[in-house]
């Protein structure tokens, strides 16, 4: 597994997370102190980049929802980006689909996060 993380333009209180490969029992630890480290700032929104990551174990979904958790609990999301059709499915399969919005790129998460954080905006 590889994880990058780096900040959004004009979005000083989001982070873009960019995964790649395969988050398992051998990688979960990183994947948790990585993502965790996000919420140590004042951030509230996490753009999970998935497009290039392969499988996620059972531990890697409940580090996934220790970050929902710290997101809405400072009024924020955890938004998933080209998640292959495979990932998605196993969020499916965890029930995990209800917690998180599916964007197919950058881009269009990018637009519904400025969108929510308008004024009038739900978010």
């Amino acid at each position: 597994m590889r994880l990058q993380i780096s900040e959004v333009d004009n979005q000083p209180d989001t982070v873009l997370a960019r995964v790649e490969g395969v988050v398992d029992s051998t990688t979960l630890e990183e994947f948790f102190s990585n993502l965790s480290g996000v919420f140590i700032r004042e951030l509230k929104n996490l753009l999970l980049d998935m497009s290039r990551m392969s499988y996620i174990s059972s531990g890697g979904f409940s580090v996934l929802q220790d970050a929902y958790k710290k997101a809405e609990a400072r009024g924020g999301t955890v938004r998933i980006v080209g998640a292959s059709e495979q990932v998605e499915e196993l969020f499916g399969v965890v029930g995990f689909q209800r917690l998180f919005a599916f964007y197919e790129d950058l881009d269009a998460a990018l637009q519904t996060l400025k969108a929510a954080d308008a004024p009038g905006g739900s978010g």
